[in-house]
């Protein structure tokens, strides 16, 4: 099995549309009544497996961080034509587009849940 990352969705059909922007696709869903939780297993097409958790509406709580301190990172071929999709979901953008060092550019987002997001173009993209 390979590893994967969990994220607590306080809309799972508003982060199941953002997280299809990035080329993911429902793998699986299932329910845990024991704890409350709804989850929806995403893959994408590099097996990186992304959990939508979706908990009772009281145990959720805001990440309070700087986004470069957690975050997942999204490689894109084009910031621009990325961001224009998830402004049509009405999606944060914490950081505009700024050039970068270890990559060519990114942006920060923030996903339905305040979760922070940073989608980046490789120093190899034109």
């Amino acid at each position: 099995m390979k590893g994967h990352v969990a994220i607590p969705a306080k809309d799972i059909a508003s982060s199941t549309a953002f997280y299809k922007v990035f080329g993911f696709f429902i793998e699986q869903e299932y329910s845990k009544p024991d704890s409350g939780l709804h989850i929806i297993r995403m893959k994408n097409d590099e097996d990186f497996i992304l959990e939508l958790m979706s908990p009772p509406a009281s145990t959720i709580s805001a990440i309070n961080t700087k986004p470069e301190l957690l975050h997942l990172g999204f490689p894109v071929r084009n910031l621009e034509e990325t961001l224009e999709k998830l402004q049509a979901l009405d999606v944060e953008i914490v950081i505009p587009i700024t050039e970068g060092i270890a990559v060519r550019r990114y942006a920060f987002v923030k996903d339905p849940n305040g979760f922070s997001i940073e989608i980046f173009e490789n120093k190899t993209s034109v």
